[in-house]
């Protein structure tokens, strides 16, 4: 059993898990709280100081850099456990042969990323509490992409003559780069490398260009912007609005400008991994 769903609460974005994991309450708690089961499963060497509401909680990923504090929101053995992690929460819930999760942050645009670190992570879990290897690693970009489409992420957002995409990517701004240009030099005024382009929409010279982070050309009613920074994971977060077109335009932009994303994804998963 695996359900999973993204929804809001009060302006930000909770994924909620759950995973059938059938073993008694005690020993999935112990997984939930034993620092030594713990390391065999969740993402960052996490200790509980203190486990009562307020108390400190320390999440150590090791490489000799600062460990992170939060704080427990939730202790209700063997059923409950909550925690603060930075800016987001994590409430733990046991129940007879489930265990649910709810990870409540506010980038939504990075809830693939967290769907498929969360997944790789609660399958380890059951892995451990049933005596077995560790489970054989998914595909991360493709899990990550996955999730992406289940929970809608790609869907563009419409503003009164513009609209935008953003879309967390499995692979860093310089491959994004190299992708999109193909080894073509970009200057201002000059032509738009194709993948930047998205037939049927008539792509006019170069606007504006930073190389590596962003490229802005002229389309016969507006423009169009790509730009990439940092994202959540392990690739850049990139942010697409094609501007000034009309309502009928914004909508066959907006179909078209999805599947261009959709297809990068794909080819930015096909890459050599030693980009």
């Amino acid at each position: 059993m695996n359900i999973q769903s993204l929804d809001a609460d009060l302006g930000r974005s909770v994924l909620r898990m759950e995973r059938e994991l059938p073993h008694p309450v005690h020993t999935v708690w112990r997984a939930l709280t034993d620092r030594s089961v713990l390391a065999r499963w969740f993402p960052a060497d996490l200790r509980i100081d203190d486990p009562v509401p307020g108390g400190k909680v320390v999440f150590d990923f090791g490489a000799g850099g600062p460990a992170m504090v939060g704080m427990v929101t939730d202790f209700e053995p063997p059923h409950l456990l909550a925690y603060t992690w930075e800016g987001d929460h994590l409430r733990w819930e046991v129940r007879p042969g489930v265990l649910a999760l709810a990870h409540t942050f506010d980038d939504r645009a990075g809830a693939g990323s967290f769907a498929a670190g969360w997944h790789t992570c609660l399958r380890a879990l059951a892995a451990e509490l049933a005596g077995l290897p560790p489970a054989e690693m998914d595909d991360s970009a493709e899990l990550h992409d996955a999730f992406v489409e289940e929970f809608g992420l790609d869907e563009p957002e419409f503003g009164p003559a513009s609209v935008r995409l953003e879309r967390q990517l499995t692979a860093s701004a310089d491959v994004v780069w190299r992708e999109l240009t193909a080894g073509q030099r970009v200057r201002a005024d000059g032509p738009v490398p194709a993948g930047f382009t998205c037939p049927p929409i008539q792509a006019g010279n170069v606007a504006e260009v930073e190389a590596g982070r962003r490229l802005v050309y002229y389309i016969p009613d507006g423009t169009v912007s790509w730009e990439l920074g940092e994202g959540t994971g392990q690739g850049a977060r990139l942010v697409l609005t094609h501007s000034g077109a009309s309502a009928a335009g914004r909508e066959l932009a907006a179909t078209a400008w999805r599947e261009r994303l959709r297809e990068l994804a794909v080819r930015l998963r096909r890459r050599p991994a030693e980009e």
